[in-house]
């Protein structure tokens, strides 16, 4: 979500949330990063396993 669209929700400025709440937002980055990560090597595994049809 684009973070002003978050501060207005939250009833903030973007100044705000940057400042008090950029450590929840640098988490979530990271775990997306990881699940991103995590679905290419899949995706990169099945594509390198023969068809077992």
């Amino acid at each position: 979500m684009a973070p002003a669209e978050v501060a207005r929700l939250a009833g903030h400025s973007i100044a705000v949330l940057f400042r008090f709440y950029v450590r929840v937002i640098h988490g979530s980055q990271s775990r997306t990063s990881a699940q991103i990560e995590r679905a290419r090597d899949a995706t990169d595994d099945q594509a390198e396993s023969p068809d077992p049809a």
